[in-house]
């Protein structure tokens, strides 16, 4: 299947994007390599070793599973070559998304483009993660490159479906890769179908059958993950979510501020003006008497019908709204949807509003640039934070320990899973711990601050940061070390 990406690359593109899109790569890879595994990262592991039990959770992303499998059998169990698949994956979304702004290459409108759809650090978070949710956004950014470029003017009808099919092709894969993307990838079945209507008599009879055959293999892939989707709701897996859609709302603008410690007002702020934009940017679409740019109108339409499909889905069945990760198609999908309103007010203003908006998104875009660098660091993920020393601690376990005087462990559940990959991953001298939490007589306990210790424990390591300890027996404590 053809890209239909053009040979010759706009100037301002190549000067303004390849740089900062290289040092992401590569921010991305760095941190690939040296965060500490998290725990849902070592749930999945787990199910690589033949655990069925997880095999069937909510935890099972079916292709970040198989190509987790992969990279396991061909380049070893490191975090690097596990987490190979998300950070190509990554490499994918910004290939991908270079060639979508490129289309409109002045600096301000790349600079807006970049800034939405990169510095998030929670949504970067997750190419570094060997979880399916940064698959699903490196294949839904190709989806949507695709269905971009299948809304053009052509001299016949025929690249229609080409870009058609590819869009839903990818949107399958990230679907798979994710559950969460599966009421985007109806959304965008129905603008599609819709789409295809008014050309479809027009088309060869190879193009209908692509059209056909891509149909229903979206709607095969559908039921498939909506049975899925029952099965895990009728045995309480999906025990994400939140129970309102403003809920979602306030997830958003908490994921958006990282790690960062903010007023509420700051709060308040972002989550009204999230609200405001987008009941202004549905505005502008139905009383503008200017032409209306596609891309935005189809953006708008599949934002508007994924998030209508939860509400939906809420009514009938009781569901939760998205929250946390299961959210970040929707802020791929609402920083798309910013990014073509202020193209669309810019190009069809006067000179004075364009340049109004052009001062809005740059102060916008400016703190979003800010924070991202301000969150940058190689050592923790927000959604697993309290993980980001389990490595630490088991390397110094790994040096105390010997064939003759294997050490041992016990620790707060939450970290039982990132402990055995280490144990299992690097052949560690040490016995495999479990979920049953702090034990008296185990060499070693790791757990947090506010946990009740044992009698008969001192701390070694303290970890302020987020707030665990390494606590050793006292008895095998040296006299000169106590």
């Amino acid at each position: 299947m053809a890209l239909g990406i053009p040979k010759k690359e706009p100037t301002a593109a190549r000067r303004y994007l390849i740089l900062p899109y290289l040092f992401l790569f590569g921010y991305v890879v760095l941190r690939a390599g040296t965060l500490s595994f998290t725990h849902d990262e070592a749930l999945s592991y787990r199910i690589l070793l033949g655990d069925t039990m997880w095999a069937h959770t909510a935890n099972n992303h079916w292709l970040n599973t198989f190509l987790m499998g992969i990279a396991r059998r061909t380049l070893g169990e490191k975090e690097l070559a596990l987490r190979l698949p998300n950070v190509l994956a990554f490499g994918l979304y910004l290939f991908m998304l270079f060639h979508i702004l490129r289309q409109h290459p002045r600096p301000w409108s790349l600079f807006w483009g970049s800034v939405l759809l990169l510095c998030n650090p929670f949504l970067l978070d997750f190419f570094s993660l060997a979880r399916g949710y940064g698959l699903s956004m490196g294949l839904l950014m190709a989806s949507l490159y695709f269905s971009f470029r299948s809304l053009r003017k052509y001299p016949s009808p025929q690249p229609y479906s080409r870009y058609a099919t590819g869009s839903l092709f990818f949107a399958i894969l990230g679907s798979l890769a994710n559950l969460s993307l599966v009421n985007l990838l109806i959304a965008l079945l129905i603008l599609h179908t819709a789409l295809s209507l008014r050309i479809f008599p027009h088309l060869a009879k190879k193009e209908r059958l692509s059209l056909f055959s891509m149909a229903f293999i979206t709607l095969l892939t559908i039921l498939i993950e909506g049975i899925r989707l029952y099965w895990l709701y009728q045995h309480d897996q999906l025990y994400q979510g939140i129970g309102h859609l403003l809920g979602t709302v306030d997830s958003v603008v908490l994921n958006a501020l990282y790690l960062v410690h903010y007023p509420s007002w700051l709060f308040q702020g972002i989550r009204t003006l999230i609200l405001v934009l987008f009941f202004a940017g549905w505005l502008t679409l139905a009383f503008s008497r200017k032409r209306i740019p596609r891309e935005f109108l189809f953006v708008a339409s599949l934002l508007t019908l994924t998030v209508g499909g939860y509400v939906l889905e809420h009514f009938l069945f009781a569901t939760n709204y998205p929250y946390g990760r299961s959210t970040l198609p929707l802020v791929m999908l609402y920083a798309f949807f910013l990014y073509y309103l202020a193209l669309h007010l810019a190009e069809r203003s006067s000179d004075k509003q364009k340049k109004a908006v052009v001062i809005f998104t740059l102060l916008l875009g400016l703190p979003l640039a800010g924070l991202f660098l301000t969150t940058t660091n190689l050592t923790y993920t927000d959604p697993w934070r309290y993980d980001a020393h389990t490595k630490d601690v088991m390397m110094l376990l790994d040096e105390v320990s010997s064939p003759s005087h294997p050490v041992t462990i016990s620790n707060h559940w939450l970290f039982e899973p990132a402990i055995n990959y280490y144990i299992l991953s690097r052949d560690m001298r040490i016995p495999l711990t479990d979920r049953e939490g702090p034990k008296p007589g185990t060499d070693y306990i790791y757990l947090f601050a506010t946990d009740t210790l044992p009698a008969g424990y001192e701390v070694k390591v303290q970890f302020k940061d987020i707030n665990t300890l390494l606590c050793e027996k006292a008895e095998n404590i040296p006299a000169q070390d106590k």
